[in-house]
């Protein structure tokens, strides 16, 4: 009758319901969780792996994602991998152990070993800011970004244009392609 009670069924009559209330309220009871997710093969947990915490970025994508699975009656376990494929390898294991109903995930190797093994579970994953091969993924377009900055800084009447960052990402490559398009070379010592 307790659990009937406290798993809302309609089956209880309403005195029965106010006294067990009662109980529930004088014992301060709180129901097993993790009982009820063995029960229900679900455990209303999220994990989420990301690189660096101390990034504004990843704080901005943590505080959203809690509050979105919060919204959707889910709890979230967070892992901080430092930038380090192993510690990743750890989280992602112990994230598993926790039977975790989802997994969202900055990887730090998108070729890493154990993301294949993973792709084998059928926990659902999602990778965030990049694009692995075989799962769903949110991210964004830095060659768009890139370009978007170039055009920007061009419309508003600027010509003497520096880059700091790496020529090979993909932000320079968008950055570059909006120069070559309007006929403007950009030089290499305009690069840090």
């Amino acid at each position: 009758t307790v659990s009937r009670v406290i798993n809302g069924s309609p089956s209880v009559t309403i005195e029965t319901r106010q006294k067990v209330m009662e109980w529930v309220k004088r014992l301060n009871y709180h129901p097993n969780l993790t009982a009820q997710s063995l029960v229900r093969k679900q455990s209303y947990l999220l994990g989420i792996v990301l690189p660096e915490i101390s990034n504004p970025y990843f704080s901005d994508v943590l505080k959203v994602v809690e509050q979105e699975a919060s919204l959707n009656g889910y709890n979230l376990i967070f892992c901080h991998t430092g930038d380090n494929v192993q510690r990743e390898k750890h989280a992602i294991s112990t994230l598993r152990s926790r039977q975790v109903d989802g997994l969202l995930l900055v990887p730090v190797d998108s070729g890493a070993a154990h993301l294949k093994m993973l792709r084998q579970n059928n926990m659902p994953v999602v990778m965030v800011t990049r694009e692995v091969s075989g799962f769903d993924s949110v991210s964004i377009s830095h060659r768009h970004g890139g370009a978007l900055v170039a055009r920007h800084l061009l419309e508003t009447g600027h010509t003497h244009i520096g880059y700091i960052g790496s020529t090979k990402e993909e932000k320079f490559q968008g950055f570059l392609e909006v120069f070559t398009k309007n006929g403007i070379q950009f030089s290499d010592e305009h690069v840090i």
